[in-house]
């Protein structure tokens, strides 16, 4: 038989996986992987495989999860960048009202001042035509005074001429005085029928302004009520804006809600990076490091740092990260243009095996598991011992013979040499 040719196949018959990648094919390299594999018992490789669909469909469930969420928050975006631009609309149109009632009142207020300013030009008249008419009503008091006087005195002339034997001489100055009286009685009438009719003009006039006084009274009340009606609709208009600014900057509340909401699932989609910058946390008091250092055929103490290096200088590789599940990373050799492929939900690096592209092996140990993935620009080893994680990276398909065993020793003893954190 040749050993190539095994496979494992499970005792208990478990149902076969949707999807042709996720069934468990050992394609082992070495005669260490098929001593491996023979020495395991059915029942540990039906665990094996019953836990491994449970992280499948733990996976898959999480995945539907966050695409409904990642639904959701779009479609809830698109309602509230929908609603934003109808209430920018709606105060935009406001604003139009407001300017154009503030140029209306201008208008209004323009018209009131020019009202005002012809009432006043008209009051200064019509007091002017009050002094003209009084001066002209003394005239004519004066006027008939005076044609009293001469009546008086025409009386008396009459009397003297009825008068037996009057004087001739007294007589022609009579007629002569009669004359100039006649004369000075005539200008008087005429000056009285000018004065008549110039105080039937004033009258006239004095109606016409009063009537113009009037109507310009009543269009100054007129343009006060619709300046009070306009400062209403003013108000009105401001409360429209200020609710609208409102509604506005609600709306604007609800969209960084739903931003955030949908970076909140995007992280949890796509998972987040990976955490530098912590400081190594201590070496456990009961690690031995005498396997660790036969590992490498060195004597000098030991770390994640030493270790990382230590590491990717072995055949074959060229790169390497240690990290703890959840949690920092240890040490880092690895190039940076990988770190956005260890991105995952919750930094839980259990989910790498299902989540790297283009799975070339996976070998499962009892100490441990290691799996390659084929990347745009190399191979990508994942080993796993416990709680610690190797990322290594080559540029072969398949890691030279006896290594995948030397980095589950590698991974399980800093698994050992660093404790998981509460």
């Amino acid at each position: 038989m040749n050993p190539a040719d095994l496979s494992v196949q499970p005792s208990s018959q478990p149902k076969p996986a949707d999807n042709p990648r996720e069934e468990l094919h050992v394609q082992p390299s070495a005669p260490e992987q098929v001593y491996t594999w023979l020495r395991m018992e059915p029942s540990l490789t039906s665990a094996v495989l019953a836990k491994t669909e449970e992280e499948l469909l733990g996976g898959l469930a999480a995945l539907m999860r966050n695409k409904v969420e990642i639904e959701n928050a779009v479609r809830r975006l698109a309602q509230v960048l929908t609603e934003t631009g109808q209430a920018q609309k709606e105060l935009e149109r406001v604003r139009q009202q407001v300017r154009q009632a503030e140029d209306e009142l201008a208008t209004r207020m323009d018209e009131q001042q020019r009202v005002k300013e012809q009432l006043l030009e008209s009051q200064a008249l019509l007091r002017v035509r009050q002094e003209q008419a009084a001066e002209y009503r003394g005239v004519w008091t004066s006027l008939q005074a005076d044609a009293e006087r001469v009546r008086g005195e025409l009386a008396q002339l009459h009397t003297q001429i009825r008068t037996p034997q009057p004087d001739p001489a007294a007589v022609a100055g009579m007629e002569e005085r009669l004359a100039q009286v006649r004369t000075e009685v005539d200008s008087a009438r005429q000056e009285k029928a000018a004065l008549e009719t110039e105080v039937r003009q004033l009258g006239e006039q004095r109606n016409r302004l009063s009537g113009e006084v009037a109507d310009l009274r009543r269009e100054v009340d007129e343009r006060q009520a619709a300046l009070q009606a306009l400062k209403r609709e003013m108000e009105g208009l401001n409360a429209q804006a200020l609710t609208g600014r409102t509604v506005l900057e609600s709306y604007a509340a609800q969209l960084r809600d739903a931003e955030a909401v949908a970076t909140r699932a995007d992280e949890k989609s796509i998972g987040l990076p990976l955490w530098f910058g912590q400081p190594l946390p201590p070496v456990a008091k009961s690690f031995d490091p005498y396997r660790l250092e036969s590992e490498f055929f060195s004597d000098e103490p030991l770390d994640a740092r030493v270790v990382t290096e230590l590491v990717a200088k072995l055949p074959g590789l060229d790169g390497c990260l240690v990290v703890q599940n959840r949690g920092p990373v240890l040490a880092s050799r690895l190039a940076e243009h990988y770190y956005e492929q260890l991105r995952v939900p919750n930094r839980d690096y259990s989910l790498l095996f299902g989540r790297l592209p283009n799975r070339r092996d996976d070998l499962r140990m009892p100490e441990g598991r290691v799996a390659i993935y084929q990347l745009e620009n190399g191979f990508m080893a994942v080993t796993q011992a416990d709680h610690i994680f190797m990322i290594t990276t080559s540029g072969q398909p398949r890691l030279k013979p006896g290594m995948p065993h030397k980095l589950v020793t590698i991974a399980r003893e800093l698994a050992k040499m660093y404790l998981p954190q509460a």
